[in-house]
């Protein structure tokens, strides 16, 4: 296609297993040339699982590209993209946590988006940062996804891979919902 292209903000995982001599990409183009990309076209996160031949954070016919780096050389977009895996907290579709982001874990999708004036809300109808009301604790960008994950508030965890505030010896969690309904928790 010929049209002006400006992708971002967005999450792009591909969780399949290629078989055989098959692919499996995060972004698939049907032409070998990105030059309608936008330059605004930023922090995205592909990921097609761990770097290799066969999982190729993009391709499009001709070029197999591995890692974000080399993304970012050949189509001249992206340089605050990212390629991680997202720490989804339920991927079937009947779930109510499906395809949300697990606070728990710290991940380069916090904070890694740009705001969108015209998107001040998130699939749940989180007020995203940026936007009036914002209640998360995030004071440099909105995060990369559909999903404005406002619970995270600092992780000082010390390597154990839980994120929020200590309270004397215990972990503390804050969650916000869409309703401004809060529900704290508490653990070891």
């Amino acid at each position: 296609t010929t049209a002006n292209l400006t992708i971002g903000n967005n999450i792009f995982h591909n969780g399949s297993t290629a078989a055989g001599t098959g692919i499996t990409a995060a972004f698939i183009r049907g032409i070998a040339t990105a030059t309608n990309l936008n330059a605004a076209s930023n922090r995205n996160d592909f990921y097609p699982g761990a770097a290799s031949s066969s999982n190729l954070i993009y391709f499009d016919g001709t070029n197999a590209v591995q890692t974000i780096g080399a993304y970012q050389i050949l189509t001249g977009v992206g340089a605050n993209s990212v390629a991680t895996l997202p720490s989804y907290l339920s991927t079937t579709g009947s779930a109510a946590n499906y395809l949300h982001i697990n606070p728990a874990v710290p991940t380069l999708l916090e904070s890694g988006g740009a705001s969108v004036a015209s998107i001040p809300t998130d699939i749940d109808g989180q007020i995203r940062f940026g936007s009036a009301g914002y209640l998360g604790t995030s004071t440099t960008g909105t995060d990369i996804g559909a999903d404005e994950e406002i619970i995270i508030l600092y992780d000082n965890s010390g390597g154990s891979g839980k994120t929020g505030f200590f309270i004397t010896d215990k972990f503390f969690y804050l969650n916000i919902d869409k309703n401004k309904n809060r529900k704290f928790s508490l653990s070891d």
